[in-house]
């Protein structure tokens, strides 16, 4: 639940974005409020609020940290339109719109960071650093990685994270604006862990739509080294499903997912908020809660089948 504040904050954010929106040629306002909708807390909280958590740990002015907000969620809508193009889920119809939607959110993100930074500022260079790592991410998206799942350690899944990389732009404005430009290390790479985690446990939420779809999972690629092309879904969909009901129900994967949140929390003590930290405890707890309850399905669909076939349940063992 959001603090009073916060929901002040979140209302002051909304109607400068309506305000901005509303200057725009119909149908993009219309428009605007759908994304605005669909990329709202409690599901984006995150993206909302983050720069609001590392600018009240650091002192910034809070006039500043409104700014961040409105520019984050600004790249945000952006950032989310770009990925609806590139993972082909647009339809024909709404390609203009989208498109043009996408340019304006751009123009008036950037309008706002150069109110905020000088040309000079080492802001930019920070900028263009996460927008690249963004931008080759966004390019092979849908690459399997040579090596099997299996082979990675805790410290190779930050290609993971990169699609979320623009989210550390505000992390590096906070910071500069209150001349701390030495958390930005820290809080980054506490970021990039936090995200490589994120995807993990939406990959696993995800995988049927994702392998249905073409797109690549790292929750597939986790149970099974085969390619995720169509020649493969019902092979991979199978080697899933045994996981699930017959094997482990992916703990290990569950595991680093855990691991990578723990580590983000590692980094961050030093330099961020109660509030950051908060977060990063809460979302700690919600890949626990997805790895037992993924393993709880699991031992519930196996007891009622044995019980069907067989009439008893005594002696169905705990998936570990």
């Amino acid at each position: 639940m959001m603090s009073a504040t916060e929901d002040r904050a979140l209302t002051m954010v909304r109607e400068r974005l309506r305000a901005i929106d509303q200057t725009w040629p119909q149908p993009l306002p219309a428009v605007a409020e759908r994304l605005l909708a669909r990329i709202a807390p409690p599901g984006w909280t995150l993206e909302w609020f983050l720069p609001r958590w590392v600018g009240e740990s650091i002192g910034l002015d809070e006039a500043l940290t409104a700014d961040l907000m409105l520019a984050n969620v600004l790249g945000l809508g952006y950032v989310r339109l770009q990925d609806d193009l590139a993972d082909n889920v647009v339809e024909s119809a709404a390609l203009p719109t989208t498109v043009c939607l996408s340019a304006l959110l751009y123009q008036e993100w950037m309008a706002l960071y150069r109110r905020l930074f000088a040309a000079d500022s080492p802001f930019w260079t920070y900028f263009a650093r996460y927008q690249l790592q963004w931008i080759e991410a966004t390019l092979h998206s849908n690459r399997q990685p040579e090596a099997t799942f299996a082979a990675s350690s805790d410290d190779d899944l930050s290609w993971l994270a990169a699609r979320g990389a623009p989210l550390k732009i505000c992390c590096a404005g906070a910071c500069l604006l209150a001349d701390h430009e030495e958390k930005i290390g820290p809080l980054t790479s506490a970021l990039d862990h936090l995200l490589a985690g994120m995807v993990l446990v939406d990959h696993a939420a995800d995988w049927m739509d994702d392998l249905e779809a073409g797109r690549y999972n790292a929750f597939v690629h986790y149970i099974s080294p085969l390619a995720q092309t169509p020649e493969h879904r019902e092979t991979n969909r199978q080697r899933v499903m045994e996981e699930i009901f017959l094997g482990s129900a992916a703990r290990p994967y569950f595991d680093l997912a855990q691991r990578a949140v723990q580590q983000a929390i590692q980094l961050a003590a030093p330099v961020a908020g109660g509030a950051l930290l908060d977060y990063l405890r809460w979302f700690e707890e919600q890949v626990v809660a997805q790895g037992e309850g993924l393993a709880g399905q699991a031992r519930a669909a196996l007891r009622q089948a044995t019980q069907q076939i067989f009439g008893v349940v005594d002696a169905i063992e705990p998936v570990r």
